[in-house]
């Protein structure tokens, strides 16, 4: 099945844009909840380049973030894109999180920009 077509951003030029955006573990698996595995999650937030974390807020089984691209018109898809390449090897190495465990993303009222 093929995606949606993209909401074009129709903000004004000088107005940032802003996506709150929700990444669930594999499995739903309570994961998330230890300074270790939030430490590795901070490191992916320094290290991306084109993103601006805002805000996030750690669950056990999920983050919940404010993003904001450095590309105003920079998908979602582009976030979860850079995400997960930066986090293959920090949580293959972080103990507690165990092999085999991703994170995904929600599309389902999980993604929004926000004006």
């Amino acid at each position: 099945m093929s995606r949606p077509p993209r909401i074009p951003n129709w903000l004004p030029d000088d107005q940032s844009t802003i996506y709150f955006i929700t990444f669930c573990v594999e499995e739903r698996k309570p994961v998330l909840a230890n300074s270790r595995t939030w430490s590795t999650c901070c490191d992916v937030f320094e290290k991306l380049d084109q993103w601006t974390i805002l805000s996030a807020l750690a669950m056990p089984d999920h983050i919940h973030m404010l993003a904001a691209p450095a590309d105003r018109d920079a998908s979602v898809s582009s976030f979860a894109k850079s995400k997960r390449r930066l986090t293959q090897t920090p949580y293959k190495q972080n103990q507690g999180v165990g092999a085999g465990t991703g994170i995904t993303i929600l599309f389902g009222g999980g993604g929004g920009r926000i004006r």
